[in-house]
Formats: structure tokens, C-alpha cells, sequence
């Protein structure tokens, strides 16, 4: 990104330029690597923004009072987009019930961003479908932590931002749609003309002047991913084994975790997540703290009360295990019911994670 700002400072026209000859390149590697056609691959702003912008186009496309069915796992990132429009009729249902619900849209994540569920058999068996409803598909978990292949999904809409599992650079993402999308769905933008008219594709583009070199950035991104990135099954495989090891039966992964992802969502028994969620940020770690009332445990009724520890794709094994020490840690320090929310911080007179060369593990993506 810093080469590319170099070579256009100034040179306003020659930033445009650069930037198109980046696009196809970005195209062309996202193809490659998640599947699809390069001309159905687009920059994007990023998750949030531009979920916004396909619901836009899709209430002046299907009308007031689209039904719109999503799973009672969505981040409020995505669902949002449509939970928060009047023109849209939303219903949240276990994502068991999806495919049984009538909606004129579908939206869910490939990844669920709590439980770290892989809903991909969910997403085929609707796009299978004689009637043909529009399935938007959330990548925001999914890209970057496991497989992704758009054409076996065969998704209308498949977006995602940059920032999270891949690595790239924040403000920015990509967006897939399917050939019937770009045909009939309208263009959220309005104003300028696109970066790259040539192709349907470039009516989904940000317009206008901008930050080109974050094209560049999600370009090197993919492709570092596509060469050096190591699987995720056998990082989490060990996680699970280390942690089990220093906790014993005190710790359950959950099963509904996909084994393939870098991500292992995971309950402590008699122990409030919380408090070790704050811990563990107090020492450089970066986790999701998932309390979820009203849902279901796997362990016993009532509130999904997890912790999620993630690991960006150039983690190895001997950083999980430094990673597992300083969890072991947090929660040896602890006893069933001790610092509950409102309670006392212990402050960490451990060593330095950052100086140990521990990466922080992220619920959401690389550092």
C-alpha cells in the first residue's frame, strides 16, 4: 500500500489509472482463491457499509414488504442492514428452521460469528431450491478462516471485509454477486461515474476519490493467504488438545464449531467468561466474549455463555501454545464464581506476551 501511495502522490489521474490495473489483478486472485469468475468480484467499503447499500437496492428492487428470514445467530452488523429498514418484514429463526420459513430473501453467515457454525449445507439447500429465493451470504467469519468456494454456494450476494481473517487493510472489503444480481439488482450508487464501467460489476464499485491503495493492500492480501497460509484444522486441533490438557474437564469446545476453521468457541465450567474476557485483553489478547441469553447451551439450559479464541492463518503451533499457557493462566487464577462482572481485576505480573512474540488472538481477524 505505501509503494503504491508513493507512486501516485500528486498524479491524481495516474492514481486512477494504477488503481484499475490493481482491480482486475484483485479480481483475478479473489477467483482464484474463493471461487467464482474475476468479473463477479468487486471492491467494496467495508461489512457494514456495504450490506447497507444491498439491502438499499434490494427494497427499491423487490418493494416494500420483502420478507426477510434470517438465523438467531446474526451479528447486528449484518442484520441490521434490514431489522432496522421498514421497508423490509424480518423474522429470526434457529438456523435448523431456515430453509422451512418462506422469505423472498434468505440472510445468514457462512461462519456464525458466535458459535463458529459452517452454515454452507444451509446455504446450498437453498440456492438448490425450484423457487429461487435471494440468498445473501455474510463471509465476514468465513474468508480467510476456512475454504470458501462461491460458485459451489451459488449465492446471489456473498460480501465480506478485508480486515477480519484475512489480513488486509481496514475500511475495505470485497463483494461477490452471482450473474442474475448484476443483471437485475440496481446500483446503490448514484453520483460519479464507476472506476471500471466496462464491466456490470463496476456499478458495486465505491465512486469517486478515495484511498486506492487499499485495492492493492486486499490484492497482497489474498494472494500472501493463497501462498503462505497454513490450514486451519490442524492449528485448531492442536488448541483444543493443549487447552484440554491444562484444564482438563473444566473446558468444553463446543461441537458446533466448525473443526476445518481457526476460530474454537469453548465454555468453562462454573466460571463467568467474562471477567477472563477482560483478563485476557488486559494481557494482549484479543477474544470474543459471547453471553447470549435465552439460547441454549451445550452443557446446560440457559444462557450460551462462550469464549472465542481465533487465530490468524500465520499462527504455528508453538504461538497456540504460548496462547493456551496465558488462558491456563487466567482461569488457574479463578474460582467458580470469583470475579463476576463487577468484581475485582487481578493486574498480570507475567511476562510481556508481546515481547514473548505472542500474536493477539483475534475474534475477528489477524492483528
Amino acid at each position: 500500500m505505501a509503494a503504491f501511495r508513493r507512486r501516485v502522490r500528486g498524479r491524481p489521474l495516474m492514481a486512477y489509472a494504477k488503481c484499475r490495473e490493481v482491480l482486475h489483478d484483485m479480481r483475478i486472485v479473489a477467483a482464484e482463491v474463493f471461487g467464482g469468475v474475476p468479473e463477479g468480484w468487486a471492491l467494496a467499503d467495508g461489512h457494514t457499509a456495504t450490506i447497507d447499500r444491498i439491502a438499499a437496492s434490494l427494497a427499491e428492487y423487490l418493494g416494500p414488504g420483502a420478507r426477510v428470514v434470517s438465523t438467531d445467530s446474526e451479528h447486528v452488523g449484518g442484520i441490521g442492514a434490514f431489522s432496522a429498514d421498514p421497508r423490509f418484514l424480518v423474522s429470526q429463526v434457529p438456523v435448523e428452521q431456515l430453509a422451512d420459513t418462506t422469505a423472498d430473501i434468505y440472510f445468514l453467515s457462512h461462519v456464525t460469528y458466535d458459535t463458529n457454525h459452517d452454515n454452507a449445507a444451509v446455504i446450498r439447500s437453498l440456492t438448490s431450491r425450484r423457487d429461487r429465493p435471494i440468498v445473501i451470504v455474510d463471509g465476514n467469519q468465513a474468508i480467510g478462516q476456512i475454504d470458501v468456494d462461491v460458485a459451489s454456494l451459488d449465492c446471489d450476494a456473498y460480501l465480506t471485509s478485508s480486515h477480519k481473517w484475512l489480513g488486509g487493510p481496514h475500511g475495505g472489503g470485497m463483494l461477490y454477486l452471482r450473474e442474475s444480481a448484476l443483471a437485475a439488482w440496481p446500483s446503490p450508487f448514484r453520483a460519479g461515474d464507476p472506476l471500471v464501467p466496462d464491466l456490470p460489476i463496476g456499478r458495486w464499485e465505491p465512486r469517486g476519490g478515495q484511498d486506492f491503495s487499499r485495492v492493492a493492500g486486499i490484492a497482497a492480501a489474498i494472494r500472501a493467504y493463497q501462498v503462505h497460509a497454513r490450514p486451519g484444522a490442524p492449528v485448531r486441533a492442536h488448541f483444543v488438545s493443549a487447552l484440554r490438557a491444562a484444564l482438563g474437564d473444566r473446558v468444553h469446545a463446543l461441537a458446533t464449531s466448525t473443526t476445518e476453521g481457526r476460530v474454537v468457541a469453548f465454555e468453562l465450567f462454573g466460571i463467568d467468561v467474562y471477567p477472563i474476557y477482560r483478563e485476557l485483553a488486559e494481557r494482549g489478547l484479543s477474544i470474543k466474549c459471547i453471553k447470549k441469553p435465552g439460547k441454549r447451551s451445550e452443557s446446560s439450559d440457559g444462557c450460551l455463555e462462550v469464549l472465542r479464541v481465533g487465530f490468524p492463518w500465520w499462527t504455528d503451533e508453538a504461538q497456540v501454545d504460548e496462547a493456551v499457557r496465558i488462558l491456563s493462566d487466567v482461569v488457574d487464577g479463578m474460582t467458580p464464581g470469583s470475579l463476576s462482572s463487577g468484581g475485582r481485576r487481578r493486574r498480570w505480573r507475567g511476562r510481556d506476551t508481546a515481547a514473548a512474540g505472542v500474536p493477539a488472538l483475534a475474534e475477528d481477524g489477524p492483528p
